[in-house]
């Protein structure tokens, strides 16, 4: 019988080399950085732009990892707030 491996060892292992996470959050960042880009200034289009982007990350049409930075990116906390409860409703009804 061998040495047993420690769990965090493993889970190292398993996330892969600190080049693939620097890779990854590199990705992540050009993403999210794409689609604050794209969003228009005025506040109504601003809305509607932020409330497709939530609708695509429910259905996972979007990474969520992304999707958060693009929030963090851009500030729009506020906008999230005001338009989650009816994308969620939507979602749910298109579920059903």
């Amino acid at each position: 019988m061998g040495k047993k491996i420690p769990p965090f060892i493993t889970q190292l292992q398993a996330e892969g080399t600190r080049a693939d996470r620097l890779l990854i959050r590199e990705e992540t960042h050009l993403e999210a950085q794409k689609l604050a880009n794209k969003m228009p200034t005025y506040p109504p289009d601003r809305m509607m732009y932020i409330k497709g982007l939530a609708q695509k990350a429910l259905r996972k049409e979007l990474d969520l990892e992304v999707f958060k930075l693009f929030i963090k990116m851009t500030n729009s906390w506020m906008e999230l707030e005001a338009c989650m409860p009816r994308v969620k409703m939507l979602e749910r009804r298109r579920n059903a």
